[in-house]
């Protein structure tokens, strides 16, 4: 039988507060054992209890991105969010993703003159981009190259990394984590486990996709694709 679309995205919540679960153990300790030594040990000076403190808070910025990362999975999902779509630039768009994950100093930027401006929600498709920018940081510190044109009438956004290329395993985990997130950890303190889904959820809102494929030399090659609206002089779409 064929699971329902409620059923389906119950398992796809599941598999998500799965991830998110098993991602706050790790702060969750790390501030238990902090604010146990803190009440065990009298002796600590200011500057010792301000470094565990620091340490503390740091751990609860991580619970607190994890927790913003699952509310913001929950309302696409319900069909309770908005998107107010403009024209956007997409040459700005892309540089603002970058420079909101850090990579601008060593990305390659090259838009398609047939799609200069698109009709989008410019503030959740920057952080759509800039969490799949996040993402592929993670995979390679090296240059990282996006490339937007015309495909069959929908807008084509490539994000290539200049990582080792992925074997099959890698790139299915990398697919997977649109789905539910990321399952391994990476080097990158700054990558959500969640931020594949987030963005996954955000291109999906907009009647988008996105895949993944191996790099034709190294790395991988994340696409997303969008529509023209079919609405264009609309401003807001309520999610139904």
């Amino acid at each position: 039988m064929t699971p329902s679309v409620s059923e389906s995205s119950n398992v796809k919540s599941s598999e998500v507060f799965g991830t998110a679960a098993h991602d706050m153990r790790s702060p969750l300790t790390v501030i238990v054992a902090l604010t146990e030594l803190m009440l065990l040990d009298e002796e600590l000076d200011a500057a010792e209890m301000r470094k565990l403190l620091e340490a503390i808070r740091t751990s609860a910025g991580e619970i607190h991105r994890i927790l913003d990362d699952m509310q913001e999975i929950s309302r696409i999902e319900r069909g309770s969010i908005e998107l107010r779509r403009t024209h956007v630039d997409l040459d700005a768009l892309v540089l603002g993703a970058a420079t909101d994950a850090n990579v601008a100093h060593i990305l390659s930027i090259d838009v398609d003159d047939t799609v200069t401006y698109w009709n989008l929600d410019s503030e959740r498709m920057q952080r759509a981009l800039m969490l799949l920018l996040v993402d592929a940081l993670s995979r390679s510190p090296e240059t990282i190259a996006v490339h937007a044109d015309l495909q069959n009438d929908d807008l084509c956004i490539r994000i290539t990394d200049g990582g080792p290329r992925l074997d099959d395993a890698a790139l299915s985990d990398l697919v997977d984590s649109f789905r539910r997130g990321r399952r391994r950890p990476t080097q990158n303190a700054s990558a959500s486990s969640l931020g594949p889904a987030v963005a996954a959820r955000i291109v999906e809102a907009h009647n988008g996709a996105i895949t993944a494929e191996h790099g034709s030399i190294t790395g991988a090659v994340v696409s997303v694709r969008l529509p023209l609206s079919n609405d264009v002089d609309s401003a807001t779409d309520r999610l139904d």
